[in-house]
């Protein structure tokens, strides 16, 4: 059951929240908010999210980007654009379609950091253990350059493993490259 819908706005990035105000109707036991999901359409009358990236920096909250899994905001100077996102648990992802001939995925690596995959255009090219001592903010760990011009497409995904030296399994994100 669609609850709100609103159409007509105009092309670029744009933010929706919901607040829950604890409220209930009289025959509610309860003031659960419950999200399915949401039907986006990318400005050319197509359902399914934003449009493709193109060439320049997209930093960890662009629009362009998807996560599954629960991700952390990290706010400190050191990272692009001030800020950058971490996650710990298995299956947690980021993903970004984009349109060019490269991407480099910027991250921060530290005494805390595990292993990811790398998958790129549905295939894993790399698991890289991110353990770095001392810690380093915007390293790019992953490079892909030479990529056929077109469409392609790159998952960050976590592994909720580590090894054996550091303290932790987290994988961040700071931003992506993508390169023409």
């Amino acid at each position: 059951m669609v609850l709100y819908s609103i159409s007509g706005l105009s092309v670029g990035p744009h933010k929706l929240s919901i607040e829950i105000n604890h409220e209930r109707g009289p025959n509610g036991e309860g003031s659960w908010v419950w999200i399915d999901a949401f039907d986006i359409q990318n400005g050319k009358g197509l359902s399914g999210g934003v449009p493709t990236a193109t060439v320049g920096r997209y930093e960890n909250d662009n629009p362009a980007l998807t996560y599954t899994g629960i991700w952390y905001t990290n706010q400190h100077p050191m990272h692009s654009g001030g800020s950058a996102v971490l996650a710990v648990g298995a299956g947690s992802a980021v993903t970004l379609n984009f349109n060019g001939t490269g991407v480099a995925w910027v991250t921060y690596r530290d005494e805390w950091s595990g292993l990811a995959r790398v998958i790129l255009d549905g295939e894993l090219k790399t698991t890289l253990d991110l353990y770095l001592s001392p810690g380093r903010a915007q390293t790019a760990p992953y490079i892909a350059e030479g990529l056929p011009p077109g469409n392609h497409t790159i998952t960050i995904e976590v592994t909720g493993t580590k090894n054996e030296s550091a303290g932790g399994a987290w994988v961040w994100l700071d931003a992506f490259d993508v390169i023409q």
